[in-house]
């Protein structure tokens, strides 16, 4: 009996999937950014630069899953004459599976985006290996005049595994486009 309330159940869901409208094609989005970032990458909080870009294919206008892929350069103070300057990390480059949140209308939507990959430090010539988890969330204006949508985004990493610390928080702005 329990699996004859399973399938109507099923079919309900798959019915009313159907009364949906019909997109023709799903979105594919493109969406470099640049973050003013507060760092700490194993020796202290310093500034930071980092360059984005993510990629993302939404299947519907509301969840997407993607790709985010950054190079963050720690601009350290005091410059290379420090004594401990060989030690210093140079950048970290990072790439991570990320799934879409989307809310709003087409002229302007909000988003949040979550992910979970692999990056890397490079430091004194070597790579160090780490797991690190993403978060972002952000603001988008797109008039439809424009064949591309601008807005900011609050963007953060955190390490879960190996290698020395990687923390990061930075707002920045981004262009981007639906293909």
């Amino acid at each position: 009996m329990r699996s004859g309330r399973a399938r109507l159940a099923w079919s309900l869901v798959l019915l009313s999937g159907l009364a949906l409208p019909a997109r023709a094609r799903a979105d594919f989005l493109i969406q470099p950014a640049v973050h003013g970032s507060l760092v700490d990458v194993g020796h202290g909080l310093a500034g930071g630069l980092e360059l984005t870009s993510a990629l993302a294919w939404l299947p519907i206008p509301e969840v997407g899953v993607g790709l985010d892929l950054g190079l963050l350069v720690p601009i350290q103070p005091g410059g290379s004459q420090d004594a401990d300057a060989a030690g210093r990390t140079d950048l970290v480059l990072s790439a991570c599976p990320a799934v879409w949140l989307r809310f709003g209308r087409d002229e302007a939507w909000g988003f949040v985006r979550a992910g979970l990959g692999v990056a890397a430090q490079l430091r004194a010539g070597r790579l160090d290996p780490l797991m690190v988890g993403v978060l972002a969330g952000g603001f988008v204006v797109a008039p439809r005049q424009l064949p591309f949508h601008f807005g900011f985004e609050l963007a953060g990493g955190l390490d879960l595994y190996g290698g020395p610390k990687t923390r990061a928080i930075g707002l920045g702005a981004f262009i981007g486009w639906v293909l």
